[in-house]
């Protein structure tokens, strides 16, 4: 149920990962609203997508926003190709900027105004030694999409190796896929607006 406000909050309509619509996600701008003696803001929700008819707020004792992930930096052996991988699982997706340097020969941010990955050419033209899920490190990246069943599709038709698949949990279907450098991504799928639910395990 939505609070009852005193006050108006300032809402942005912004697109993001998965979502069917730009005008189905609010921008993290806080205003200052006061209900029930507690302040609110009104924030992203990286991984709650508003389309489904459920409104998110996050008590802000400070007045101001919760922390949430905004980018990852990859190194790539071909930073097109990771574009690609990107931008055919997710077409939602877009290029921010790109630039180069002395370290980074080649730098690129690819995702939506609100998080990113930056994806870096620093030279290598293979893999590292890192072996996920052995080493300290990242093991994969993972994803909220509306529709990860169509998401696999594209990828397949693409090429992309697929890994493991899970649909048979009520409340969630997650895909796995990598890249031509083997980075692991998941992308998931939520079937339920209840937060128990969709972390249920």
């Amino acid at each position: 149920a939505r609070h009852c406000l005193e006050s108006t909050p300032v809402l942005h309509s912004r697109s993001i990962v998965g979502l069917l619509s730009p005008s189905s996600m609010y921008w993290n701008e806080w205003s200052p609203t006061s209900t029930l003696g507690m302040t609110l803001s009104r924030q992203i929700a990286v991984i709650y997508p508003m389309h489904r008819g459920q409104d998110y707020w996050n008590p802000s004792p400070s007045g101001g926003m919760k922390p949430f992930l905004e980018h990852l930096n990859i190194t790539s052996t071909d930073v097109d190709e990771t574009i690609r991988f990107l931008m055919t699982a997710m077409p939602e997706f877009s290029v921010r900027g790109e630039g180069g340097g002395e370290k980074a020969q080649r730098w690129v941010h690819v995702g939506t105004e609100e998080s990113y990955l930056c994806v870096e050419d620093r030279g290598a033209t293979e893999r590292g030694p890192h072996r996920p899920y052995v080493h300290p490190g990242m093991n994969h990246m993972g994803f909220v999409v509306d529709d990860a069943a169509a998401l696999a599709e594209r990828l397949i038709e693409a090429g992309y190796e697929q890994g493991a698949t899970y649909t048979d949990h009520p409340h969630r279907h997650r895909y796995y896929f990598f890249d031509h450098d083997r980075n692991e991504y998941e992308f998931v799928q939520y079937l339920s607006e209840d937060p128990s639910e969709r972390n249920e395990y």
